[in-house]
């Protein structure tokens, strides 16, 4: 399955983030395909020359949500599979793509995620099982960590949903629901679509034997516009799935 991925960025301003992230792409024998990379805000493209990996940009007349600027540039994408994935995710050496790729041998396959650790080498909650109501009153008591599925042990397992730090897809499954619902804005829009896929009869996977690094910016706890729309989008979801969330048979633990 070598070369037939490709990886949708967005930067927002973060052009020296990007950067590492392709000096790190052009380091592995594992990719060959195209990075889109979609400019939200105006940004310098200098820093990107000197990388054997191709680099097409799209630069936004006006700023977009998480959601609309992933679902323009896969419809930008030809590759079978694509990779969502976050300007702030770094790439060990010894990262492989391939590990991930196997994965969809199996047909109802659509999401496949690496486990993610912060810059600290901590493990980060980036799997988890859908929350519903009572689980975020739990957490914002300080009662309960919403459902979080990752661990330590290196066994690859179904999970409920995965962070959009870093998705890899089908891209015709991806599409044949719709896209990422951009009713959502910045926040939920990754849980949203794990549930209408797990709804849709699709697996999302777990693989801990491949990790990124993440430097995490939790916004949402120092700004109160960020508050505000993870506020708005945890009600879009709850008015979606209801109270207790989607409605799904779990074959696993």
């Amino acid at each position: 399955m070598n070369g037939m991925f490709d990886i949708s960025v967005v930067s927002h301003g973060q052009a020296r983030l990007v950067s590492m992230l392709l000096s790190d792409l052009h380091k592995l024998n594992s990719f060959q395909g195209v990075v889109l990379l979609t400019e939200n805000i105006p940004d310098s493209t200098a820093e990107f020359s000197g990388f054997a990996v191709q680099t097409d940009v799209i630069s936004n007349p006006a700023p977009k949500g998480f959601g609309a600027n992933h679902n323009q540039a896969v419809r930008h994408l030809n590759a079978d599979f694509v990779v969502i994935m976050n300007p702030d995710i770094r790439l060990p050496s010894e990262f492989d793509f391939n590990l991930l790729l196997e994965h969809f041998v199996v047909s109802d396959i659509a999401v496949v995620a690496p486990r993610v650790l912060s810059s600290n080498g901590q493990l980060e909650d980036s799997s988890r099982k859908f929350p519903t109501v009572f689980d975020i009153i739990l957490k914002v008591f300080g009662l309960g960590e919403g459902g979080v599925q990752s661990s330590d042990d290196n066994r690859p397992r179904e999970v409920d949903w995965v962070a959009g730090m870093f998705m890899l897809l089908r891209k015709d499954v991806f599409e044949s629901i719709g896209g990422f619902d951009e009713g959502f804005f910045l926040y939920y829009e990754d849980v949203d679509l794990c549930a209408r896929l797990r709804l849709a009869g699709w697996k999302v996977m777990l693989e801990p034997r491949v990790t990124v690094i993440h430097d995490a910016q939790r916004q949402s706890h120092r700004s109160f516009k960020y508050l505000k729309w993870h506020i708005s989008s945890l009600a879009r979801y709850f008015y979606k799935f209801g109270f207790l969330g989607p409605k799904i048979q779990r074959g696993y633990k």
